[in-house]
């Protein structure tokens, strides 16, 4: 545990690029980003193809410890938004992607002069540079877990990366490629999530292998080291408030798709150090499509973790059962009913109805 010096100070890296966007004062990520969206090849230097999609998430939701409610614990809460893609590409291929996803949402448990706030998703732009292998720049998942592979952004079940790191996507660079016949990613990040923080020696460095698509079973194997800060709202804008203690941690992590016809089968486990506790958990998680009506998707889910695993048993618990029926290629309604246990001898019981649309 180290408590946050009151000026910035910087964060070596082995590149150079790595150490110029990491050693600037953290809300200058954003202006860098910018910068490099408008470097990027512009249509008279490439072929460019662009889309936009619009979104929007309406959640609500009623427990019986808080009555109604907004949100989902840990996950979905209503927003509106866009995702906005560009390909640049010359006759030998892509050259250049970009990817911004933000969405001013509000979260009904909140005060009311905190409610509103701006959440930047995906902000991110990469680069090919041949034989499969990309550099990233800007704000996207770190090289751990299901969440990479699969993205939660608009679902009711999520992965374990919200347990396990406080956050699903954080500033910085990274790169992915192939290391023989794995898939290879790692990235060096801020630590501090959807927003940038102020520069203080925060950092997360991850990275992650994972066996070819395109089999009945695929499994990733990645670790993480990391000095985070944690920030108790998931926003942008306002700057969310952190702990006055930032968190050293080191973490291992293994994950596991399986396709058996029309089930999907999800699972991971993590388990590291937090400072000088042993933290641990693990989700698993069962998706089915019913073949005669695809429009339908059903899901079950347990997820369990625990700060520290020397005193026994798990601090949090959460099952939850969700169904969605895709009204439209556009439009989803989806539906859960949520368990949460802390510490063995509080649980909540929530049900949750999402409108989610989202398309062009």
């Amino acid at each position: 545990m180290r408590t946050l010096a009151t000026t910035g100070r910087n964060v070596s890296s082995a590149g150079t690029a790595v150490a110029v966007v990491l050693a600037l004062p953290s809300i200058s990520v954003l202006a860098v980003f910018a910068l490099l969206m408008a470097l990027a090849p512009t249509p008279a230097a490439a072929g460019m193809t662009t889309q936009t999609a619009g979104e929007l998430s309406l959640v609500v939701g009623y427990s019986d410890g808080n009555d109604w409610v907004g949100a989902l614990p840990g996950s979905q809460r209503s927003a509106a938004g866009f995702e906005h893609f560009a390909k640049f590409s010359t006759d030998r291929g892509d050259i250049v992607t970009t990817n911004l996803q933000l969405r001013a949402s509000y979260d009904s448990c909140a005060p009311s002069d905190e409610a509103w706030a701006l959440e930047v998703h995906n902000a991110w732009l990469e680069y090919r540079l041949g034989l499969g292998k990309k550099l990233r720049i800007g704000h996207f998942s770190p090289a751990h877990g299901l969440e990479p592979v699969r993205d939660t952004h608009g679902t009711l079940a999520q992965t374990l990366v919200g347990m396990d790191l406080g956050f699903k996507k954080d500033w910085g660079i990274g790169y992915s490629g192939i290391a023989g016949p794995l898939d290879l990613e790692v990235a060096l990040q801020l630590g501090s999530g959807m927003a940038p923080a102020p520069d203080d020696g925060s950092y997360l460095a991850s990275a992650q292998v994972w066996t070819p698509p395109g089999r009945d079973s695929r499994f990733g194997v990645s670790i993480v080291r990391g000095d985070l800060r944690k920030a108790t709202q998931a926003r942008t804008l306002p700057l969310p408030d952190y702990a006055e203690e930032s968190v050293e941690i080191s973490r291992a992590a293994l994950s596991v798709e399986h396709s058996a016809g029309a089930f999907m089968v999800l699972a991971e486990a993590s388990a590291g150090v937090d400072d000088s506790s042993t933290v641990g958990g693990a989700l698993f998680q069962v998706d089915y499509s019913p073949p005669s009506n695809q429009r339908w998707l059903f899901a079950w889910q347990v997820r369990v973790w625990d700060s520290d695993l020397a005193r026994g048993g798990f601090s949090t618990v959460t099952g939850i059962a969700a169904a969605g029926y895709k009204v439209t290629d556009r439009l989803t309604v989806r539906a859960a009913l949520t368990e949460l246990a802390r510490d063995c001898d509080h649980a909540e019981a929530q049900a949750t109805i999402q409108l989610y649309y989202y398309g062009g």
